[in-house]
């Protein structure tokens, strides 16, 4: 089983790292329940001292002596104290009025609240059956050759409503990835941890629109520029000194579907998909609609070519290290498949072969479909897909995977090669190797 653990940082459901040791579905704790409970006792020891005494010896022993004395400290002053609980009370006047009952049902609601929500985790394990969020699974001993036995996956933030397109940029050895219904591009820093990098990223205009607006796939050019592809503006832009500049929105007069995924060749060609996730129902239903989904090219010089209009949900993109295969994932559910193209010496696509068929995970209800994927400097494939991060070597035998339990949407080699980022619906999550991917 793989460790999962926290970087640093607050509360989940934050854009900024978590603070609990291992990732699980938040229960309900018996701490709270006990000082529910026995603040009821509390009150009705009005009348009972010893019951008082008993709600006592259960709060000490749920929080401790200094939990209790806080406690103590916020009942409601004017109404009773801690040396009237401590006999019994011979006259009515003793007894708390009703408007001070019910500032201390208040109090009770309050305390039980906290401590429920907020109780410290990270000196204990998560009580047993809890939803851990990755496991390895190895299908082959390779797999371990490539990631360590005992490798820790790190949730360095959490909170974000897709995140997507991580990219490693140099430029202060930082990592950029897309929240794409944020319309954002974050940076995740060593030691300083997320900060907003980019916004608007994917839609600049200033008309309200609905839908997946904002940027998906990033990469970084031969020049250090941030290239990404645009759901919202529907086109491939490059940013550079403060602007964007578009580089494809219209194939033969007709606007991009949704740029999603892309991949620069070494000789500064940039391959993309371009399938309908960030189009709204309007422009699906346009008369200048391109009613298909394509894989294309732009050439160094700009040119705009469709390499393959056969897949129905292409996705993720990648080429084999000596960029003779270009790897296309398709997010189709009823046809889940990683293809394979031989890229011949022009740069456009010959006959493509499944190289995976993710039919049965997806049958086996694993979450997820095949998405964003990477290439280390051996040719073996990190694709995220059904399950989680699925490992291939270059001739498509599945080796294994980091299991996830959310769907995974893309990931990236970054610092010295050697780290695999992970973008995960909510999270951003990171893993050592034994691996550097291409580039590094």
């Amino acid at each position: 089983m793989i460790t999962t653990k926290q970087h640093e940082g607050t509360p989940r459901g934050r854009i900024v790292p978590g603070t609990k040791s291992e990732i699980g579905i938040r229960r309900c704790n018996p701490a709270a329940v006990r000082v529910m409970f026995s603040a009821f006792y509390i009150e009705f020891s009005l009348v009972e001292p010893a019951l008082k005494r008993r709600s006592e010896a259960m709060i000490d022993s749920s929080l401790g002596r200094r939990s209790r004395r806080l406690f103590v400290e916020l009942q409601p002053r004017g109404g009773w104290n801690r040396e009237a609980v401590n006999r019994r009370a011979s006259d009515e006047s003793r007894l708390p009025t009703s408007r001070n009952r019910i500032v201390l049902a208040g109090m009770i609601a309050v305390s039980s609240a906290w401590v429920w929500l907020a109780a410290d985790k990270s000196a204990g394990e998560e009580p047993a059956g809890a939803r851990r969020i990755a496991v390895l699974e190895a299908a082959d001993p390779e797999f371990h050759e490539l990631i360590p036995r005992d490798a820790e996956v790190e949730v360095l933030a959490e909170g974000f409503e897709w995140s997507e397109g991580p990219v490693w940029w140099p430029h202060g050895e930082r990592l950029l990835f897309s929240d794409v219904p944020r319309n954002t591009v974050f940076q995740w820093q060593e030691g300083k941890g997320i900060d907003v990098f980019l916004k608007p990223s994917g839609y600049t205009s200033l008309r309200t629109r609905g839908g997946e607006s904002g940027s998906n796939g990033l990469a970084v050019d031969a020049e250090g520029r941030l290239v990404l592809c645009q759901h919202g503006d529907r086109r491939v832009a490059v940013w550079s000194e403060g602007c964007f500049r578009t580089l494809a929105d219209r194939y033969q007069g007709k606007p991009l579907n949704s740029p999603n995924d892309l991949v620069i060749r070494s000789n500064g060609d940039i391959y993309f998909t371009d399938p309908p996730y960030g189009m709204t129902p309007e422009a699906a239903q346009a008369e200048d609609a391109l009613g298909f989904c394509g894989v294309y090219r732009i050439s160094r010089d700009g040119e705009l070519t469709l390499l393959t209009d056969r897949m129905t949900r292409p996705n993720g993109i990648g080429f084999s290290p000596d960029e003779k295969t270009l790897y296309v994932g398709q997010s189709d559910p009823a046809h889940p498949i990683w293809m394979a193209f031989p890229v011949r010496d022009d740069g456009t696509l010959g006959e493509g072969k499944i190289f995976f068929d993710a039919s049965v995970w997806k049958e086996s209800k694993l979450p997820g479909s095949p998405d964003g994927l990477k290439v280390d400097s051996a040719g073996n494939v990190f694709a995220t897909g059904p399950g989680g991060v699925n490992v291939f070597r270059s001739d498509g035998r599945f080796l294994g995977r980091i299991r996830l339990s959310v769907p995974a949407s893309n990931c990236a080699f970054g610092n010295d090669g050697s780290v695999l980022y992970i973008t995960a619906d909510m999270y951003l999550l990171r893993v050592r190797t034994k691996t550097k991917g291409l580039g590094f």
